[in-house]
């Protein structure tokens, strides 16, 4: 009998006998696995001539185009594929591993309250990784020297350049200049021996090395 579907007007089949809810996860394995099989996928002739062409077979280094991979001992199939996994044209994280741009800076805190001093200088180390362009910025503990914190003062990540969406590069690091990080001014005196050699490969402006200051504390209370 056919009904309308209409709201509260839904009519069920009475003569269905199974009402078992059907189970799509079964445990085998202790796991979980999908009750369903899934039906077997039909490849046409066309599709299993094109999978078996001799194109997509593995071709040595120094045979020519084409060749089967044939009449080859594991030994020679190991060295023929010795070094293929590295690319040509090598990224940024793969040519420039474990190599890192070491400036030397420092930035001036102000002192209040202390008839003695109005600011106080922090030496600081400023790490460019070249692997995936992230800074680091960390002060060198010096024991009971009252000065907290120390340490990591800027943890590695990119630390984005102003307002334009840029990151700091390179470029933006050299000798006599001044870095501003998160509202705090840092200027540049020097930096490493491979800094140097890197800037000068690159064909880079490096700048020119200044002297480190003193402030009024270290010149009264340590070197008087």
């Amino acid at each position: 009998m056919n009904v309308p579907f209409l709201p509260g007007h839904v009519m069920r089949d009475l003569t269905k006998v199974n009402h078992k809810r059907p189970q799509t996860l079964v445990y085998k394995l202790d796991c979980a696995a999908d009750n369903f099989k899934a039906s077997p996928v039909d490849l046409d002739k066309d599709t299993l001539v094109m999978m078996s062409a001799r194109s997509h077979n593995y071709t040595p280094r120094s045979g020519a185009a084409g060749t089967p991979r044939t009449g080859l001992t594991p030994r020679q199939k190991k060295e023929e594929t010795r070094n293929t996994y590295r690319p040509a044209i090598q990224p940024a994280w793969l040519k420039h591993d474990r190599q890192v741009l070491r400036f030397y800076a420092y930035y001036q805190e102000p002192v209040v309250e202390c008839p003695t001093e109005n600011f106080r200088i922090r030496n600081c180390t400023i790490q460019y990784y070249l692997e995936d362009g992230s800074v680091q910025i960390t002060e060198p503990k010096v024991e009971n020297s009252g000065i907290y914190p120390q340490g990591p003062f800027v943890r590695r990540h990119r630390i984005p350049k102003g307002e334009s969406g840029e990151f700091i590069k390179p470029d933006d690091l050299k000798m006599g200049a001044s870095l501003t990080v998160y509202a705090r001014t840092f200027r540049i005196i020097s930096c490493d021996e491979f800094t140097k050699w890197f800037y000068g490969q690159a064909n880079m402006d490096i700048g020119a090395e200044e002297p480190a200051p003193m402030d009024n504390f270290f010149e009264t209370q340590v070197w008087k």
